[in-house]
């Protein structure tokens, strides 16, 4: 229960933050820099395959991108529950995924201060970012299941194409595609639990006021 609290109390401080514009801007341009350097990164990748797979081929910088349209809307006054849903679970399921590949290659490799270091810390930010805003601004069962519909084309597509970057070599690909896999139900779920969190503190929050009164 004291994680559960910790968790109650650092999302309450996040929610805080991401009510104020500056906030909400400086998260934009984070998240718009993200996503032109993600699709860089996955130039020569996108020109090797038809255009209408480019969006289930540059994966975090999708994710990045949706975080974009997601705090975009937010500033405008608005939301946009799908675009929400697609942001919160694909900045967990790519940060996570992410780190994990990279400290496995760091596992036989060792660690080294080059781009790997970059991709683990900025992806770290992507994971932090999902949680974080999953449970301060969550959208509802129907969004997740969209995002969840999308996220397992996504990993359809990316194993039927072989022709992408992976940080590991040939022989962990069955360990690559099963984390993926399963990753994707895991942060769904996650984001359920963290919209159950958000209630129980809006219960908690309502109570205490008509204590008060």
């Amino acid at each position: 229960m004291s994680f559960v609290n910790t968790m109650l109390r650092v999302s309450g401080r996040f929610g805080s933050l991401v009510t104020q514009r500056w906030t909400l801007r400086g998260l934009l341009a984070v998240n718009v820099l993200g996503a032109a350097y993600g699709f860089g990164w996955y130039g020569d990748q996108l020109a090797g395959v038809p255009v209408w797979l480019w969006p289930l081929t540059a994966d975090s910088p999708m994710s990045f991108l949706f975080a974009s349209l997601t705090v975009a809307s937010w500033i405008s006054g608005r939301r946009w529950p799908v675009m929400e849903g697609l942001s919160y679970l694909g900045l967990l399921k790519y940060g996570f995924w992410t780190m994990l590949i990279v400290a496995r290659h760091w596992s036989r490799e060792g660690i080294a201060l080059d781009i790997d270091l970059f991709l683990f810390i900025s992806h770290a930010f992507m994971a932090a970012q999902g949680l974080l805003l999953g449970l301060t601004r969550g959208p509802g069962p129907s969004a997740l299941a969209i995002a969840l519909l999308w996220y397992l084309g996504n990993d359809y597509v990316d194993y039927l194409h072989p022709g992408r970057l992976t940080l590991l070599p040939v022989p962990d690909l069955d360990l690559v595609r099963s984390v993926s896999l399963a990753s994707t139900p895991i942060f769904a779920v996650m984001l359920i639990w963290a919209g159950g969190l958000r209630g129980r503190a809006g219960r908690s929050a309502s109570s205490s006021a008509r204590n008060a009164g």
